[in-house]
Parts: C-alpha cells; sequence; structure tokens
C-alpha cells in the first residue's frame, strides 16, 4: 500500500499501517493454510483499505507454521522474512498466497521461493544467502511458542487489541470487533478453562450421542474431521443446506467415517427457540439429527403455530423419527428441560464472535483450520473437503 508506513516491531514482527495506531491486529497465520489464504485474498485488502491506510490499525504478522499439516508453511514464513530484509515482506506475503497452488504440495518449495524473489526485484545474492542461513528459525519458534501460550491452536487467529477472532471470519465480523477496539470496549474475561473447554467437541462416553459439552453430534468418534455447524432452524439459509447439501454430504462423508458433525444453536429469530428445544428433546433420545431435518422440511407446517398446537405437532414429529418415550419427549417440552442448553449454546457462538448462520467451523486432527460463513453448495463443500484431505495427507 504505497504511503502506508512498514516496519518491524522489536521483537522481529513485520507490520504496516501507522506505528502509533490506536489499535494492533496481531495475525498468527501459516502460509500453506487455505483458509489463511481466502483472508489474505478476500478480507484483508478491504480491511487495509478502511482501517490500515486510513492510520486507524496497525496490523502485525506473525508466523504459526502447522508443521504436522503443512510441511512447506515454515519454509514460506523463512523466504518471507528474508524478503523482508530487503523491505520486500509485504509483496513476498501477498505472493506466496496467491500462488499457493504452485509450492504448497511441493517437497522442495525453495526454488519456487527462489523465482519469486527474482519476481521482486530482489538481491539474489542477499537472498540466497538470507536463505542458506535460515536466521528465522528462532523467531518462527518464538512466535509458535507465543501464539500457542495465548491461546491460538489453528489459523488464521488474531488479536484485535483485547479480542480474540478465531478463523478466516467475515468482513463484518472484523469490522465489528475493530470499531469496538477503536471505542476503547473491551471483551468480558474468560472463566477457568475446564476439561470440556479444552476437549469441547470430544464425543461424551457416558453420554451417547453427546460431546463432552452436551452437543448432539453425528459420525464416527473417530473421524479425522469435525464440522461444528451453528444454525437456526428458522433460518432459511440453513434450511437450504439441509434440505439441499446435507443428504448428500452426509452420505459422502459422514456415513463413510472422514467428517463427524457437531451441532449448536444460534437463535436468530424470537420464535428460534422452541423448535431448538424441542430438537434438543428428541436430541435425549438419540434422534437430534433426524428431528432438525424434519424440522427444516416441514418449517411452513410449525412456523406460525404456538402454545399447545405447536407442542402437539413437535411430539406428532417425535414420532415420526422413532422417539420412543413421547411422554418424556412431551414432558421436556413442557417443563423446558433444555432450554438453559439452548441458550447456553446460543452465548457461547457469540463470545466466539459468531454472528451469521449457518457458519461451520472445521477441525482437523484438533487443529481448527478455519470458517466457512453462510450457505455453500454441495460442489463448493467438495472443493473444502479437497483442501482438507490435501492438508490431513501432509
Amino acid at each position: 500500500m504505497p504511503g502506508v508506513p512498514a516496519g518491524v516491531t522489536e521483537d522481529g514482527a513485520p507490520f504496516r499501517g501507522s506505528p502509533d495506531a490506536a489499535v494492533t491486529m496481531v495475525e498468527y497465520s501459516d502460509f500453506q493454510c487455505p483458509f489463511c489464504r481466502r483472508h489474505a485474498e478476500q478480507t484483508a485488502p478491504q480491511l487495509d483499505k478502511q482501517y490500515v491506510a486510513t492510520g486507524k490499525v496497525k496490523h502485525v504478522y506473525k508466523n504459526f507454521p502447522l508443521r504436522k499439516i503443512h510441511p512447506q508453511a515454515e519454509p514460506a514464513a523463512q523466504a518471507a522474512l528474508c524478503a523482508g530484509v530487503q523491505g520486500k515482506f509485504w509483496p513476498m506475503h501477498d505472493m506466496l498466497f496467491e500462488r499457493q497452488d504452485m509450492w504448497a504440495g511441493q517437497e522442495d518449495a525453495a526454488p519456487i521461493f527462489r523465482q519469486f524473489a527474482e519476481e521482486l526485484g530482489l538481491d539474489m545474492d542477499a537472498f540466497d544467502a538470507c536463505w542458506k542461513a535460515q536466521p528465522f528459525t528462532e523467531q518462527i519458534q518464538r512466535e509458535l511458542e507465543e501464539g500457542a501460550a495465548r491461546g491460538v491452536s489453528g489459523t488464521p487467529a488474531f488479536f484485535i487489541n483485547d479480542w480474540f477472532v478465531s478463523g478466516a471470519q467475515s468482513l463484518e465480523t472484523f469490522q465489528s470487533i475493530i470499531e469496538k477496539a477503536l471505542a476503547g470496549e473491551r471483551p468480558t474475561p474468560t472463566p477457568t478453562l475446564s476439561y470440556a473447554d479444552l476437549h469441547p467437541f470430544d464425543p461424551d462416553p457416558d453420554n451417547p450421542g453427546r460431546t463432552y459439552m452436551g452437543d448432539a453430534f453425528i459420525g464416527s468418534p473417530d473421524a479425522p474431521v469435525v464440522i461444528l455447524e451453528v444454525s437456526d432452524i428458522l433460518c432459511p439459509y440453513c434450511r437450504r443446506h439441509h434440505t439441499e447439501v446435507w443428504p448428500e454430504f452426509k452420505q459422502k462423508y459422514v456415513d463413510t467415517g472422514k467428517v463427524r458433525v457437531v451441532f449448536k444453536h444460534l437463535l436468530g429469530h424470537s420464535n428460534s427457540e422452541p423448535p431448538a428445544e424441542a430438537a434438543e428433546c428428541a436430541g435425549n433420545q438419540g434422534q437430534f439429527f433426524p428431528y432438525v431435518d424434519l424440522l427444516y422440511a416441514r418449517v411452513d407446517e410449525w412456523k406460525d403455530l404456538n402454545g399447545a398446537a405447536l407442542v402437539d405437532t413437535f411430539v406428532e414429529y417425535a414420532k415420526e423419527v422413532g422417539v420412543k418415550d413421547t411422554d418424556a419427549f412431551r414432558a421436556c417440552l413442557d417443563e423446558h428441560k433444555m432450554q438453559e442448553k439452548v441458550r447456553l449454546d446460543h452465548r457461547t457462538v457469540l463470545q466466539a464472535n459468531v454472528r451469521g448462520t449457518p457458519t461451520f467451523i472445521v477441525i482437523a486432527n484438533g487443529q481448527a483450520l478455519g470458517r466457512i460463513p453462510g450457505f455453500i453448495t454441495l460442489k463448493q463443500w467438495d472443493e473444502v473437503m479437497k483442501q482438507v484431505e490435501e492438508a490431513l495427507q501432509q
């Protein structure tokens, strides 16, 4: 960005934007991560124009290479930092993400990084000497350890003053948090973490079909990929997902043991709570996902009902999906036994800065790879899963 200050922090991390900006956004990223690439190409340019170029935000970049699944991420970080010695970190940063497909799958990507350096007009003797010396190994390791200590487990991850943003989220999410930071607002302190917080999506052996956090899941407990679905049963785009995409997605990825799906509620409508409670009551008898599918399929039948008519309809649906103890199901509804669970979901996903439905958070081998906001087609899901499977194989 012409005219925008750029440099390195005291600990050697590249930054761009005014050193005196009111807000500092520290990004922990991985050059081989497809979700980091999506952020760099789609969201970052808009943030740069609106906040960095105007002096409101200083953007600091730190490396968090996921070595087990992205073996070329750390060499790419060395290349970018070597380019930075000659004042070209950000052009190399952009080129590495734009051309990720050229080098990410290579056994030895060094010749490609050198080609990029030549295209950027670097002094190649100096670049070659830097590459041979690998002087940034300690810095990259330090940034990895620092990020992990701050709670980073996947990429991209951002600290915007005191606010934490996990994943390649939407522009609107970043704008909302940056505006809060500019206004001097601070997030609510996070309570002490429990085992369930650290392993929120692990299947609970004492509660079949539920995670340690009590969320319904479908798929093999040993699936290498977990997708957290945040949905609202009255959301039309969530309905599209469940009626148009989910049946084939389930057959292709869930039923084959590749993916386990975990469900959380975000209550986006004034009457979203009753169907969410009904789904959870059905989940107590092992029928959460069939019940949710039926609610989406027949939303026009029940969305305008209330009181006893709504409860009676929900009970009839429970019978259809195979809930055996309908008296217990009715009592669960009448006594609002799952109300707090549904409301806790809503609070939890809001604290995680999820604001729209559906939102899908993709987790592979315990690493959060990124977020997918909104409805996407099965073809687009196939591309996402292809990228995730390639990451798992590396």
